[in-house]
């Protein structure tokens, strides 16, 4: 079962979210993290999930638990972003390599065309 935090400072919207994904997913796969609270970055890196949904809009979320710290900590967490506003929401899927030189980034740039059948 996978293990999804739920990230927002606004308590109505990770309410709805929560409540509407658990009639599909389950009552012990999701929690509830408030972006307003001490030290959120840290809340979320203690449940050790899966992934993360945020709320796109919510500057709060910026602010106190960046994406490059979650993608840092947690190297295979998956990030969807909700938008309410527009109607959409965004997978972020974090995927790291080791590279010094420039032909270690342009192989990595190849390989992403070639997935998508750009190149």
């Amino acid at each position: 079962m996978p293990r999804v935090a739920v990230l927002s400072s606004q308590s109505i919207f990770a309410e709805g979210v929560v409540a509407s994904l658990r009639q599909q997913l389950g009552e012990q796969s999701l929690f509830i993290v408030d972006a307003r609270q001490a030290d959120p970055l840290q809340q979320v890196l203690a449940m050790r999930p899966n992934g993360v949904i945020l709320d796109a809009t919510d500057a709060l979320i910026a602010e106190q638990c960046p994406l490059d710290g979650l993608l840092d900590a947690l190297p295979s967490l998956t990030v969807i972003r909700l938008d309410p506003q527009k109607d959409r929401f965004q997978v972020v899927m974090s995927e790291q390599h080791c590279g010094g030189q420039l032909s270690d980034l342009i192989d990595v740039i190849r390989r992403i065309a070639s997935r998508e059948g750009g190149a």
